[in-house]
């Protein structure tokens, strides 16, 4: 993980600051009373980093219920619900939607329009990768 914070802080993210364990906790139990499955334990210490991230027309929600700057993963996935029980999407680009499936454990890059999934990853470094469409070495 700590690989994956220091490669995109040499990126040109756009973030805001990260959250604190109290606003996690707090917001797990908002989405559990949602029915909506828990962030998953990579993604909420990447949230600890950076509550949200914008870059090159793709986006990383954060926890944001206001709705300012960044999107928020609650009001997202209430707007474009997934399409089972066990999804939580977590992010966007122009064409692909970035996914948790709690049930395999994995992340996923699924397609917008016909919703068919394109990747898994049992990482998030590799999702991350794949929908920010970053390669590091033209960043550096």
């Amino acid at each position: 993980m700590q690989e994956l914070i220091n490669n995109l802080l040499k990126t040109n993210i756009q973030t805001s600051q990260g959250l604190n364990t109290a606003e996690l906790i707090n917001y797990q139990k908002t989405l559990y009373e949602k029915n909506l499955p828990h962030i998953p334990k990579e993604y909420i210490e990447l949230l600890h980093h950076f509550n949200g991230i914008v870059y090159n027309g793709a986006y990383l929600f954060g926890i944001n219920p206001l709705g300012d700057f960044f999107l928020d993963i609650l009001k997202e996935n209430t707007l474009f619900p997934p399409t089972s029980e066990n999804m939580l999407f977590l992010g966007y680009n122009e064409y692909d939607f970035l996914n948790w499936n709690q049930q395999e454990q994995t992340y996923q890059i699924i397609d917008k329009e016909d919703q068919e999934v394109l990747h898994s990853y049992p990482d998030i470094t590799s999702a991350i990768n794949c929908l920010l469409r970053i390669n590091y070495e033209w960043n550096i």
